[in-house]
């Protein structure tokens, strides 16, 4: 009757092994995607095509970190939980497989003898009889869990790979992006911008406020073709990047700082993409807003992205949905590092943080309302 708690704790712990083979699947369905955005580089020919496959193999890798990122986290849970059960357990395991092994189907004479006697012998004979079977197969579940482990470290071996292989791929992509960015023939433009005329505009302004109001007389200034009707596309924008939220529209920071707009936490180097089709009205450092792109996506409504560490195109340009403006600040941590922090969940490494305003008729607005959900 002792055995019955060890066949009982062997179904409990026998967990599903989903995870291993979905995280495996992520993976290879990331490397296959990074493979064909690799393969998109060396078959553009144009420069225009160049710098479009080089931005789409960076975001490729950027999403494949977070799916990785994610797998590693739960292989890393489901490696720790199955190790836990073999350590609480492993007495128990030690006395099922010593039944196991004890249990001889060519019993000598003295083993036929029990202390109660003959017929005590004879159920315990039963019993075992009986419980032989269930033995056997919980000792192949115990058996197949050290399997699973092991397999554990081979999965976790080869998103490891996967990981070192992109980070190579994804760095040399970036040095190559802002490359040909720079070198590029000039794109579409709306209209020329005085250098000039935008140094005196800055130096002036005394608030974001003020150089938007500028902005808005330049269009006449320059006879600015009128800019599409972006007003009926509300609630269809994406996101620049992949972050997360930091602060709300017109929310206090921990210094007492108001801002009418949003903040988002981001991961070093991201690339930040143009949410809808805009020219590009104004780049480069901005009063206390950092370095700044300001897009106009139509007529009336400015949107300004700050906190990045380079930003891409002329004044002037028009620039796609989509289309990479610019890149966050910050040095990528070793692989070894993001392997580290992402099994022990000690965080997802988004130390650099971006800007978000809209401004409709001259006034702030809550990019809620612009943004898809």
């Amino acid at each position: 009757m002792r055995l019955a708690p060890y066949i009982l704790t062997a179904l409990m712990c026998c967990l599903p092994f989903g995870v291993q083979s979905d995280a495996l699947s992520d993976a290879r369905k990331t490397a296959d995607l990074f493979a064909q955005a690799q393969r998109n580089v060396e078959r553009a020919r144009s420069a225009q095509d160049r710098i479009k496959a080089l931005s789409s193999l960076i975001l490729v890798y950027e999403e494949g970190m977070i799916s990785m990122r994610s797998s590693l986290r739960q292989l890393s849970l489901y490696q720790k939980e199955l190790e836990l059960e073999f350590e609480d357990e492993k007495e128990q395991v030690s006395e099922l497989l010593s039944v196991l092994i004890s249990l001889d189907t060519q019993a000598t004479p003295s083993a036929m003898i029990h202390p109660q006697g003959p017929l005590a012998q004879a159920r315990a004979g039963m019993l075992l009889a009986q419980a032989t079977p269930q033995l056997q197969s919980q000792a192949k579940i115990f058996s197949d869990k050290l399997a699973q482990i092991a397999k554990l470290h081979s999965i976790q071996d080869e998103l490891i790979g996967h990981l070192e292989q992109g980070l190579i791929y994804a760095q040399e992509a970036r040095v190559e992006l802002s490359s040909s960015i720079s070198s590029r023939s000039s794109m579409p433009k709306r209209f020329v911008m005085n250098d000039e005329r935008m140094a005196s505009l800055i130096e002036s302004a005394n608030s974001f406020e003020d150089f938007a109001a500028s902005l808005a007389i330049l269009d006449t200034i320059d006879a600015v073709p009128e800019a599409q009707d972006v007003a009926r596309f509300k609630g269809r924008w994406k996101l620049p990047l992949n972050g997360q939220f930091i602060r709300k529209y017109n929310e206090t920071d921990a210094a007492g700082v108001t801002r009418p707009g949003w903040v988002l936490a981001a991961r070093k180097q991201s690339l930040v993409l143009a949410p809808w089709s805009s020219t590009i009205r104004y780049k480069g450092p901005l009063l206390d807003y950092g370095n700044v792109i300001v897009l106009e996506p139509g007529k009336d409504v400015l949107l300004v992205i700050a906190g990045l560490e380079e930003v891409y195109g002329e004044i002037g340009e028009v620039v796609s949905e989509a289309q990479v403006v610019g890149k966050m600040g910050g040095s990528l941590p070793e692989l070894s590092e993001f392997v580290q922090s992402s099994e022990e969940g000690t965080g997802d490494l988004l130390t650099e943080t971006l800007y978000i305003e809209i401004r409709e008729g001259g006034h702030s607005v809550d990019p809620a309302g612009w943004f898809s959900s």
